[in-house]
């Protein structure tokens, strides 16, 4: 289950950051990163994520601020 909804996180996120591009609206994406990293932290900091999980999902997204064409690396 809590992966099913990490992996959902994270595909959401992809899928918000390939609308806001096209869009080419920088703001929304950092946003929308800004918004899937605090849902993260609450996951790990309610025992739900392990630290290593939580590390491992943080380093998957793009940074704030980053290039429209970074988005998804």
């Amino acid at each position: 289950m809590i992966k099913c909804t990490l992996v959902a996180t994270l595909r959401s996120a992809q899928i918000l950051c390939i609308a806001y591009r096209k869009m080419g609206d920088k703001a929304g994406i950092n946003r929308s990163l800004n918004n899937v990293r605090t849902e993260l932290e609450y996951l790990r900091d309610s025992g739900v994520l392990h630290p290593q999980q939580f590390q491992s999902i943080m380093a998957q997204l793009p940074v704030s601020q980053a290039p429209l064409t970074q988005c998804l690396n």
